[in-house]
């Protein structure tokens, strides 16, 4: 009986130490469980109108390429009215604006778990306008936002 106590001793901690490592491995990760109640809650709300022109109808949380996806439709005009260029460019600096002057706490979790937010846009025909990824790390590095 001496002889077989090491042994299961052993095994025992061999068992403990794999669960250990399994339950590290395989344990949800509470960032991503928060950027995934938070759009659910967002969700729960949309879609809405922002202005009379647009409305957001959809958020999701893409966690493998780190992305928190807006889905926008302007809803006055069809894609081939805008000039993408022209729209990009003052759609993203005033997104940049909104999102570096946002809460910093949010704004610095975001930037510590490495999530970008991307925003595109359909026209009311559901054409896509335009895609915008911007980066919250970029916020630091603009006074001007």
């Amino acid at each position: 009986m001496r002889q077989k106590l090491p042994i299961f001793l052993a095994c025992a901690l061999i068992a403990f130490f794999l669960v250990l490592a399994w339950r590290v491995h395989f344990s949800p990760d509470p960032a991503r469980e928060g950027f995934a109640h938070s759009v659910a809650a967002l969700n729960a709300e949309l879609p809405a109108r922002i202005d009379a022109e647009t409305r957001i109808d959809a958020v999701t949380l893409d966690w493998s390429s780190r992305e928190v996806r807006y889905r926008y439709t302007m809803l006055q005009h069809t894609a081939r009215e805008f000039d993408r260029d022209t729209f990009t460019t003052l759609t993203l600096e005033q997104l940049r604006r909104s999102l570096c002057q946002q809460n910093p706490g949010g704004l610095a979790s975001a930037v510590e778990s490495g999530l970008r937010m991307r925003h595109s846009y359909e026209g009311a025909d559901g054409v896509p306008i335009a895609s915008m990824l911007i980066d919250p790390k970029d916020c630091r590095q603009q006074s001007r936002y």
